[in-house]
């Protein structure tokens, strides 16, 4: 049986769009990951999810190693912005909240209500509605409290890395857009501009430039 590459990162990782504008596994299918999988002749596990911080991309990460770490050949993290806060339950209810915008429901739940004001956007799945009209304040709290600004998760990102090391697992990492200084990867997901996800072709791209990318620093 072929050993897997295991994908963790946010909505760019995820492949976001290419099939779904929300967390779809059809996306997954259409992401770099995908391409990359198929170039290293692996099985492919791809977690990332839409929207999620990197605290949160570790513990996806932390969990699926710990109980298959002996199916894993390597791991590829694609690490977000620190401007995000998440809180996420055991029944797969989520509340995101970002500079633009702030979700409350079901990950998977597509069927969606939307409210836009001041350019951010505000979303709910159906059995949330009623709640839409809180979001506003809750997402004016965060940002005049600054507490988007404050989150710092460099001290998880280091340990995870020495965790991984411990495990003796083959990880590569970048930054998914500009925002962060994790890696010194000169790579990262973007699209026609900073905030753009990409498309099929442009993720398929972006696997062809890692690949070559991974030859050359002899990743591969």
């Amino acid at each position: 049986m072929k050993k897997k590459l295991l994908i963790l990162g946010d909505s760019g990782c995820h492949g976001i769009g290419t099939v779904s504008e929300f967390k779809d596994p059809a996306n997954a299918e259409f992401s770099f990951g995908k391409h990359l999988a198929d170039f290293l002749d692996l099985d492919y596990v791809n977690l990332s999810e839409p929207g999620i911080n990197s605290q949160r991309i570790i513990e996806l990460g932390y969990d699926y190693i710990q109980k298959n770490k002996d199916t894993i050949d390597r791991v590829i993290i694609g690490w977000t912005s620190d401007s995000r806060a998440g809180f996420y339950s055991n029944n797969d209810l989520i509340l995101q909240i970002l500079p633009g915008y702030i979700h409350l429901g079901k990950s998977l739940d597509n069927d969606v209500f939307v409210d836009f004001q001041n350019d951010v956007k505000f979303i709910t799945d159906k059995n949330h509605k009623h709640y839409l009209g809180v979001l506003p304040d809750l997402h004016k709290i965060f940002v005049e409290g600054d507490f988007l600004n404050t989150l710092n998760h460099t001290p998880f990102i280091d340990g995870f890395r020495s965790w991984l090391r411990e495990q003796n697992l083959n990880f590569f990492e970048f930054d998914v857009f500009y925002f962060t200084n994790y890696t010194s990867c000169p790579l990262n997901l973007k699209g026609k501009n900073k905030y753009s996800h990409l498309t099929k072709e442009e993720q398929k791209q972006f696997a062809e430039q890692l690949f070559s990318y991974f030859k050359e620093i002899k990743w591969i």
